[in-house]
């Protein structure tokens, strides 16, 4: 699918699964917009709703508080 069908949808899903995914989503989440150069799932912006299904969401925030 292309940026602009998955932007046209009410919503839109991602399945993150694996600890080296770690990195890359904690940047998407929290830097949003600005992590669209490097990372193209930054770009996604459905009219209604954007969910992340993430494995093992703990060790994202324990990630963020780690570099916060």
């Amino acid at each position: 699918m292309t940026l602009p069908v998955l932007n046209a949808a009410r919503n839109v899903f991602f399945l993150v699964s694996g600890d080296s995914k770690a990195d890359v989503l904690s940047n998407i989440l929290f830097t949003g917009r600005m992590a669209a150069d490097q990372y193209p799932a930054a770009m996604i912006l459905p009219g209604e709703s954007l969910v992340w299904y993430v494995d093992r969401p703990g060790d994202i925030l324990e990630y963020t508080s780690d570099k916060g």
